[in-house]
């Protein structure tokens, strides 16, 4: 069994990491967690492509605000050269995009109506084709927390996750008690893949690695 490190900016993405090893390279074994919240993935860049020399790391951010995955990943570098057995990871765009990508799950499981989840159209950013990721006006998180769960009929899952639309904390203060176990026993990547390239893409790095 080979082992890995695994490094994500939150709990959640960590968890993702986690549940596409188990399904799709259960021959990797995590043999740690570099945690490195959004605004230090950047600075410790030079530390995970250092460790890859000895072990395989897999990293998962988020796209945030770059044009595409291959520009956000050239940014994230700054001119490194990027080690064979660093697996760099972006999510389009950010992971609560992939965790809607299983709509009906993610509605039933949240009791939200899943006419109200975003669903994935093809999207063109910097190559020659467009490519199937979830269609969504401001950022999936916000999105998720400060709307969908306002409509969600799950008094237990809303008190864990909404939060105001006023209020300028972007998640509530139960986000990974609710979310974590949805993304280990509920959440269908298999089927959240074909709505999201940027997932997909992950997949199938994971299967070769």
């Amino acid at each position: 069994m080979k082992e890995v490190y695994i490094a994500g900016e939150d709990e959640a993405t960590r968890a993702v990491i986690v549940r596409l090893l188990k399904d799709y390279a259960p021959h990797l074994h995590v043999l740690g967690e570099l945690p490195a919240r959004g605004s230090q993935v950047k600075a410790k860049i030079g530390n995970f492509n250092k460790l890859a020399k000895d072990y395989p790391v897999i990293l998962l951010t988020d796209l945030d605000d770059e044009p595409c995955g291959p520009i956000g990943k050239e940014k994230l570098l700054n001119g490194q050269v990027q080690e064979r057995d660093f697996v760099i990871n972006i999510a389009v765009d950010e992971v609560e995009a992939w965790l809607m990508a299983d709509r009906d799950g993610f509605a039933r499981y949240f009791g939200v109506p899943v006419a109200q989840v975003p669903v994935s159209m093809p999207q063109k950013m910097s190559g020659r084709k467009a490519l199937p990721e979830i269609s969504v006006p401001v950022k999936s998180s916000w999105l998720f927390t400060h709307d969908l769960m306002q409509h969600s009929t799950n008094a237990e899952k809303k008190a864990q996750v909404a939060v105001s639309p006023q209020d300028k904390n972007s998640k509530g203060k139960e986000y990974n008690t609710a979310v974590v176990p949805f993304i280990h026993h509920v959440w269908n990547p298999e089927v959240a893949r074909v709505a999201s390239d940027s997932l997909n893409r992950m997949i199938v790095r994971l299967g070769r690695l």
